[in-house]
């Protein structure tokens, strides 16, 4: 298993985890300018039911989005946006400010985004960054950790995944199979 985001998390503020809820059927998304605000998962549960992520940061954005898949054909295999990291010394301490600027969830049938303004730069800003986890098959993703700034924004997002454990796990409605027919291959290729 890979942890794949930011690291130093306590520098980009408060973590949050969501290992393991990887069936991903609903992303919430509340934004404003350059700032994703708040963002909360809806898993489909085993047993058939919804589960519901706590939402993390504050819905107080001016623009609000539900991204639904289309379950359970669809699903989530990349995740890409942009984020800001503000270093400034303050009272001779190095104060770390992040944000995530924008956000762009991919899935085996589309593209969802981006959402937010994708950047910006003030004087203090040192880092205008991008990122892209592409993680392809959905047996990969393991589930979404992050952070939330001070000002309860997202400051950060990342994601779990594994390489896959067999060819049986590469088996979908979605993927391309093989055939157990036989075909006359033509003159030409030979």
């Amino acid at each position: 298993m890979l942890k794949l985001g930011p690291k130093n998390k306590s520098e980009l503020g408060t973590a949050w985890d969501e290992y393991g809820n990887s069936n991903v059927v609903q992303i919430l998304i509340s934004h404003q300018g350059n700032t994703i605000k708040s963002l909360q998962f809806v898993y489909a549960a085993d047993n058939g039911c919804l589960r519901y992520s706590q939402t993390y940061g504050q819905p107080d954005g001016l623009n609000f989005n539900i991204v639904t898949f289309k379950h359970p054909s669809e699903y989530l295999t990349s995740v890409s946006g942009t984020y800001t990291l503000q270093r400034k010394t303050e009272n001779n301490k190095i104060k770390t400010t992040a944000g995530l600027t924008s956000l762009t969830f991919g899935t085996n049938k589309a593209k969802y985004g981006p959402f937010g303004g994708g950047g910006g730069t003030t004087s203090t800003t040192t880092c205008n960054c991008t990122f892209n986890y592409d993680f392809g098959h959905r047996s990969c993703f393991l589930g979404f950790h992050g952070a939330l700034n001070k000002q309860s924004q997202v400051s950060a997002i990342g994601v779990y995944v594994k390489p896959t454990g067999s060819l049986d796990e590469l088996k979908d409605d979605e993927a391309v199979r093989v055939s157990s027919t036989k075909k006359k291959v033509p003159n030409y290729f030979i």
